[in-house]
């Protein structure tokens, strides 16, 4: 089939078209929008109300002294760690990267010699 055939086929299918919407399916729809926003608004009251039931217990200032403190403990944790990688051998020959990446560049032209075709 062609383009212009196609394209025939679908204008003269929309233009037999009888869309003529009743009064009384834009009163439904609007019943639905509306009937909707009640559900949102009733949801998003519920979840406030519940919401304000918890006691957050937040300060009132700025807690930077216990903030500090904790920075300084995720510092030397990640010293301990970085200590500890340090301290475990490598075994690798960097000539296996050269190898490697011989591989993945004739992968990647493979790839693109069959895209090609």
């Amino acid at each position: 089939m062609k383009d212009k055939q196609f394209d025939h086929i679908i204008s003269n299918k929309l233009d037999s078209l009888k869309a003529n919407p009743s009064q009384s399916d834009w009163d439904k729809l609007r019943a639905k929008i509306e009937l909707d926003q009640q559900i949102d608004i009733q949801f998003d009251s519920s979840i406030s109300e519940k919401v304000s039931q918890f006691n957050m217990g937040v300060a009132a200032t700025p807690d930077w002294e216990n903030f500090s403190q904790k920075l300084n403990q995720t510092v030397e944790f990640d010293a301990t760690i970085l200590q500890k990688l340090n301290q475990i051998p490598t075994t690798h020959v960097s000539k296996h990267w050269l190898i490697l990446q011989d591989r993945l560049q004739k992968i990647r032209d493979l790839k693109q010699s069959i895209l090609r075709i």
